[in-house]
């Protein structure tokens, strides 16, 4: 079943996970599940695209999905991103990755946690998957902010390519529009 995405006006961010959207005359809360910075996307008047979530206890009756800036969609929901890579690596869709597949979601190498562990033959890849929500001028960028967090997630995907190990980073998230000449 396809999901409906609703199109609504961004107003404000609440807090680190609560957003305001206008979705026609109302005002509704949606919940923003990335806890970046977002400065360059999250602004008055943006198009914002909602997902209808409900769940008891829940207090936001929304997740914010995607907001538009610069003509450019950005998806903001960091859970999508992951899947979405595992998904275009199993079809084959990224040619440097051509012919891995997926093992398992969260596997820890040198004590932290890295998005995707893939194999080929008896070569394991581990790859940390980024969501990209920085754009400046149509060019989408990453990060926003630079994080200690993520800092350690790259050395130690440099610390197992140093020790034989395949690591990699994929940047997913904004999708740049096509023009129509």
């Amino acid at each position: 079943m396809e999901e409906k995405l609703e199109v609504g006006i961004f107003l404000r961010r609440v807090n680190r996970f609560m957003t305001e959207v206008a979705l026609g005359e109302n005002k509704v809360l949606a919940h923003l599940p990335n806890s970046g910075r977002l400065v360059s996307v999250l602004v008055p008047k943006a198009t914002a695209f909602l997902r209808k979530r409900s769940r008891v206890g829940r207090v936001s009756g929304y997740d914010l999905f995607a907001v538009e800036h610069s003509d450019v969609p950005i998806i903001v929901d960091t859970r999508l991103s992951t899947v979405a890579a595992r998904a275009a690596i199993e079809k084959g869709q990224y040619e440097p990755l051509k012919g891995y597949s997926f093992v398992r979601q969260n596997a820890k190498a040198d004590g932290k946690l890295i998005d995707l562990l893939l194999k080929r033959g008896g070569q394991r890849f581990f790859l940390e998957v980024k969501c990209v929500t920085h754009v400046e001028k149509g060019v989408a960028m990453f990060p926003d902010a630079p994080t200690l967090r993520g800092r350690k997630h790259l050395m130690t995907l440099m610390n197992l390519a140093e020790s034989g190990m395949g690591a990699g980073v994929l940047f997913s998230g904004a999708a740049s529009r096509r023009s129509k000449d």
